[in-house]
């Protein structure tokens, strides 16, 4: 907003040609150090799902509707590569609503092997419209998403090993002190 720098409210204001389960994506994009957008050979942006810490919980924003017969989904991928497909809710509703999803232990956040952690990532979020929808003109506002994340692990003799970086440098030989 070039009014109001502080304002960090994601809007959308979109159309589509015709009614149908038409859809719009909203992803995080790679940046470089500097903060400029990262583009494929194409000019296409890239993707770059944000890591979530721990065993993820819930998840949830604040949206702001305006009664059309639209819906949000949430898609996490596990540390297996697969894509997990939440749904927020309807966003036929008028001002802000917090719309919020469990996440089902279904959803593998953990391995029995050490270390146990595998966390999630956020790849996008999905807005839909219903095929009697109006789609000709139409606004909506995602603020503060969040997790809630178990983040405990019981400390074991012995933890450092169980830090890939750290394995990584004493099979390498970096900063091997005798004795540890």
């Amino acid at each position: 907003n070039p009014t109001n720098p502080d304002l960090r409210v994601l809007g959308i204001n979109g159309a589509f040609d015709r009614q149908g389960y038409n859809h719009i994506e909203i992803f995080p994009i790679k940046e470089d150090s500097k903060g400029n957008i990262v583009k494929d050979k194409n000019g296409n942006v890239i993707p770059d799902p944000i890591p979530i810490p721990g065993r993820t919980k819930t998840l949830d924003l604040w949206v702001w509707g305006s009664n059309h017969n639209f819906s949000l989904e949430v898609q996490l991928e596990d540390y297996t590569g697969v894509i997990h497909v939440l749904q927020l809710g309807s966003l036929d509703f008028a001002g802000w609503k917090d719309l919020q999803v469990n996440i089902p232990p279904s959803i593998p956040q953990s391995v029995q092997t050490i270390p146990k952690l595998r966390g999630l990532k956020l790849v996008k979020f999905v807005l839909w419209t219903k095929p009697t929808a109006n789609v000709s003109n139409f606004y909506v506002y995602l603020d503060q998403v969040k997790v809630l994340t178990d983040t405990f692990e019981t400390r074991i003799d012995g933890e450092n090993l169980a830090n890939p970086q750290r394995v990584q440098q004493i099979w390498s030989g970096q900063g091997v002190t005798q004795g540890k």
